[in-house]
């Protein structure tokens, strides 16, 4: 992937009022085919592992398409993306743009789900469920899949994460921050994709 410089790209649905989804109870949704957004070099795709990256402010792919850092809608309607445009570099200087897609309902981020996600794990814990949870706490097992994830980004960055006053995540402390990335082949389509985050240099050993 050839490098770009990050683009200063004005935020995508500025003004748009959002839907009320605080009380929306349902996973979180199927995302469509994104092989054809993505921009693989000739030479394919990196191998599966740990690369050092860095958050951007956003970048243009050779075809035009445009990413940024933002906090958005879904196309649904029903949830918000926390999109993160990255800068991954190998141990050969080469160096790639990618983007971190982490699906999330505002009503996630409240102590009430919280509280909640927690006494639902203990219960799953001592009875010993695996894979999907019962009928009636499915809700809170999205909940805890989105939970986790953005957990384990905002122990990647050092920080907690904060609100914007329209109640978004505020993305514009991520932008030059470092990290770790793991990279995984998506089979179905034949491009990497970001699978796990953690704090820069915590897997500088296992760098590809």
């Amino acid at each position: 992937m050839a490098e770009h410089d990050a683009p200063n790209v004005p935020g995508v649905g500025a003004g748009v009022a959002a839907p009320d989804i605080n009380n929306i109870a349902t996973a979180a949704e199927e995302m469509p085919s994104l092989a054809d957004m993505a921009h693989e070099p000739s030479s394919g795709a990196w191998p599966d592992g740990w690369y050092a990256g860095q958050i951007l402010e956003g970048y243009a792919t050779n075809s035009g398409r445009e990413f940024m850092t933002e906090d958005t809608l879904s196309q649904k309607g029903d949830s918000r993306n926390l999109v993160i445009c990255l800068r991954l570099a190998n141990k050969g200087k080469e160096a790639r743009n990618y983007f971190y897609r982490l699906n999330y309902k505002p009503g996630d981020l409240t102590a009430e789900t919280l509280a909640k996600v927690k006494k639902v794990r203990e219960l799953a814990a001592r009875e010993k469920w695996r894979g999907a949870w019962p009928d009636q706490v499915k809700p809170v097992q999205a909940s805890a899949l989105s939970l986790e994830r953005l957990a384990c980004f905002e122990r990647a960055l050092g920080f907690r994460l904060k609100r914007t006053a329209a109640g978004t995540i505020d993305t514009r402390p991520f932008v030059n921050q470092q990290l770790d990335v793991r990279l995984k082949l998506d089979e179905d389509s034949g491009f990497s994709e970001v699978a796990e985050v953690a704090k820069f240099k915590e897997r500088e050993k296992l760098y590809k």
